[in-house]
């Protein structure tokens, strides 16, 4: 038995002849796959998907204990879920209650400092005035005058390239 390429002469002949006799077909069968492959894989999930349910469905129906099984297990995970989920908005609640109070008693002690929660200049203000050394103090955004050329657009002509008409 003589080899070609490692593969024995006999499976050589056995492909090389289906390819001579079917080629331009699988060819064309590559390329539809490569050009309708999203299509053809969505199916094939979606059938897959559907054989399954049906085989989860003769599954269940056919041992009742085992459904009631998975259903208590299912509530039992519903509940632990909702116990986490009570204990969690509890401790946020708390915790909200503790930011208003100490909202409460920073606005008191304000009060008791200045005399009124909103008076400007006070001590509370040093703080804001730190963040805002960055800007300019003789920055008036509305007067027109920036220190900049700034932006013009340009004039408006009758031609449509922007170039002057005769």
């Amino acid at each position: 038995m003589t080899k070609l390429l490692g593969i024995p002469f006999f499976i050589w002949n056995f492909v090389t002849s289906i390819l001579v006799s079917y080629g331009w077909y699988l060819f064309l069968l590559v390329i539809l796959y490569g050009a309708f492959r999203h299509k053809i894989e969505a199916a094939y999930i979606k059938w897959r998907r559907r054989r399954d349910e049906f085989e989860y469905a003769a599954k269940y129906h056919k041992d009742s204990d085992l459904t009631r099984s998975r259903m208590e297990a299912v509530m039992a995970a519903r509940e632990k879920f909702q116990r986490e989920h009570e204990l969690k908005a509890a401790e946020a609640e708390r915790k909200r209650l503790e930011r208003e109070e100490k909202k409460k008693a920073e606005l008191a002690a304000a009060i008791q400092e200045n005399g009124s929660p909103f008076r400007l200049g006070g001590a509370s203000s040093s703080s804001t005035s730190s963040s805002s050394k960055g800007l300019r103090a003789e920055y008036f955004p509305l007067s027109g005058d920036t220190g900049s050329g700034g932006y013009k657009a340009p004039k408006k002509s009758c031609c449509k390239k922007g170039g002057g008409c005769g």
